[in-house]
């Protein structure tokens, strides 16, 4: 990988496993913002991407965020593999749960990486299948803080041209 990896998204925070696929996550908040780099790997292949983004509250300009900051999620195939799918970015500290709903209406935690740092805590979560609809935050009592959707995916527009002889 070119350039400072981690002097561009920092140390390995998390690492994981299963049966199929491989993971690592590389973490920072400075002074930019937070960074996150999430890298898959199976015996297919692997990918990876990250990104500089918001805290949690941090004001954009053009919306104020909530309990979750910056969010990526990624879809990753390979050849004999099964999908894998992607969720990473940070979260206020107030979160101490993350649940995420499938669209197949099951549910998984999302594992929160706590790095010391006062103004947010990393959070990630890798699976196979169905995609994720909804991420909701929880404080310690189970209490609901936020709850954020995937966003509708963009349906695509027919432009049509008649021609004139």
């Amino acid at each position: 990988m070119p350039g400072d990896v981690e002097g561009t998204y920092g140390p390995v925070i998390a690492s994981g496993s299963d049966a199929v696929r491989v993971w690592s996550m590389r973490g920072r908040i400075d002074e930019r913002g937070a960074a996150t780099m999430l890298l898959t790997a199976t015996a297919g292949g692997g990918c990876g991407g990250g990104g500089i983004g918001a805290l949690p509250f941090q004001d954009l300009g053009w919306k104020k965020l909530g309990h979750f900051g910056s969010l990526g999620s990624g879809e990753c195939s390979g050849i004999g593999d099964p999908i894998t799918l992607t969720l990473q970015g940070v979260v206020s500290k107030q979160t101490a749960t993350i649940d995420v709903q499938l669209a197949d209406g099951t549910s998984m935690p999302a594992q929160i990486i706590d790095t010391g740092d006062p103004r947010a805590s990393f959070f990630v979560a890798v699976w196979a299948a169905p995609p994720w609809e909804v991420m909701t935050a929880r404080d310690a009592a189970g209490a609901e803080l936020e709850t954020y959707r995937e966003p509708p995916e963009a349906t695509p527009t027919r432009a049509s041209t008649t021609s004139i002889p």
